[in-house]
């Protein structure tokens, strides 16, 4: 008797432990970019020595299951000026929150999440022609994980001296993705946000 009750104390906390509501206080959400194809917005978290702390507002787009932002020149600003560069956090979809994302310069993908991005985002006829120095793909980092860093190439014009684009714990996949000799570390990008009649916010600072 006291075997089977043992036994059966033992599977109902086997189930309560598998419960989907019973997780590690510090578990992050999944990465599911395949879910946010339809997201408006996502918001960034950087932290500059003269500004602090601060939330940005950006498009995004779902490419081959990986998702892309563009950054203004301000929200570009800010992640050059970031203490934890290319870390960044991310809001998305409401409520779920990624404390560690890196931000990896894609400048091969500049063009296709550039016509992406006008085929999601009708106001996108007035933003795509205004500066956007970076083309970044978000990639979400463990915690303590070494980290590579971002490029920094300018759209279409490496620096010539052999900076490349983020590799370090990408590995030599993201590492491909940097120019050769940093000709193009990081590419177009929008800090726009949500546009005119209930598209959203608009975050780019230009």
């Amino acid at each position: 008797m006291n075997a089977a009750r043992t036994c059966l104390l033992a599977l109902m906390l086997l189930a309560l432990v598998a419960a989907p509501g019973f997780a590690k206080p510090d578990a992050d959400p999944e990465w599911t970019p395949q879910m946010w194809s339809e997201e408006d917005t996502l918001q960034f978290r950087t932290d500059c020595p003269d500004e602090g702390e601060h939330w940005s507002y950006v498009w995004l787009v779902v490419i081959d299951k990986d998702v892309y932002v563009r950054l203004g020149s301000r929200a570009a600003e800010r992640i050059d000026c970031n203490k934890t560069k290319p870390i960044v956090a991310i809001r998305i979809a409401d409520d779920l929150e990624f404390p560690a994302v890196e931000m990896v310069p894609a400048p091969d993908k500049a063009d296709a999440v550039a016509d992406a991005m006008a085929g999601k985002y009708w106001t996108d006829i007035f933003v795509r022609y205004s500066n956007h120095p970076y083309t970044m793909r978000l990639v979400p980092r463990a915690k303590g994980e070494v980290l590579g860093s971002g490029g920094d190439g300018k759209n279409g014009a490496g620096d010539g001296d052999g900076k490349g684009a983020a590799g370090g714990s990408a590995g030599g996949a993201d590492a491909a993705r940097g120019a050769a000799g940093g000709a193009g570390g990081a590419a177009g990008g929008a800090d726009a946000a949500r546009g005119a009649s209930g598209a959203g916010k608009d975050e780019a600072a230009r």
